[in-house]
């Protein structure tokens, strides 16, 4: 039954071309660090079964991301989390995955 949904809405083509958008993702000119990931997620939200791992999904839109944008993740995840009360606090990146 999945597979006959799967092939009904989204056949070999559609899939082929919106895991070809996923994996070529690039950074559009003067569009934000939040406004690059929301599209990116948007992108993983169209093929909920693209079978990408996280570190992979992480890893393209990184890559995608033009090079002051990179200049900005690797400032804010270079801090160090910290613990307070027993819990620590989630470093930038785990925080973009949510």
């Amino acid at each position: 039954m999945t597979e006959k949904f799967l092939l009904k809405y989204f056949p070999p083509a559609r899939m082929a071309k919106l895991r070809n958008d996923i994996s070529s993702f690039v950074q559009m000119d003067l569009e934000t660090l939040y406004d690059a990931w929301e599209r990116h997620k948007d992108l993983l939200r169209r093929c909920p079964h693209h079978g990408l791992p996280l570190w992979l999904q992480v890893q393209t839109f990184y890559n995608g991301v033009n090079p002051s944008t990179r200049r900005l993740i690797d400032s804010v995840t270079r801090t160090k989390p910290t613990k307070s009360a027993g819990v620590y606090n989630l470093d930038a990146v785990a925080m973009l995955l949510t």
